[in-house]
């Protein structure tokens, strides 16, 4: 074995906050792409709305699971994010990217389902208790 190998713990892997995080991340780098770069995709894009709506089911649900007493700042926060991607698209120099808001109005269908899948499955932990660790 290489003495350089880098390994990742599992356990790593399936912390709720690892993976808001990094779908948060993966998210961003999606809506800051060139629309030339997405082309290739066509295909796939062409519910472009229904991406939209996925992407931001994620980072709420995503969120939620991590943070589920904070599930209002976390919609608040997605709120806000769902309609600023659009603007911020159109003024990127090198994404050549249109705003619509019919995609904003996606990302908001996407964060309301998301916010109540995760309350139904991740409700506020007891006032008196502790948050529990993470299930492995």
């Amino acid at each position: 074995m290489s003495p350089f190998t880098f390994r990742i713990p599992v356990s790593t892997l399936r912390s709720p906050l690892l993976l808001a995080v990094l779908w948060s991340i993966a998210v961003f780098v999606g809506l800051s792409l060139p629309g030339e770069s997405l082309r290739s995709f066509s295909g796939a894009l062409t519910h472009d709305k229904f991406i939209h709506f996925g992407c931001f089911l994620g980072i709420a649900a995503l969120w939620i699971r991590a943070r589920p007493a904070d599930w209002k700042r976390v919609l608040a926060f997605t709120f806000v994010a769902a309609w600023i991607t659009e603007p911020y698209q159109g003024v990127l120099p090198w994404a050549s990217r249109q705003p619509d808001p019919l995609d904003a109005i996606a990302n908001t269908f996407g964060l309301l389902t998301g916010t109540a899948l995760a309350r139904r499955r991740y409700p506020d932990p007891p006032e008196n208790e502790p948050t529990p660790p993470p299930v492995a």
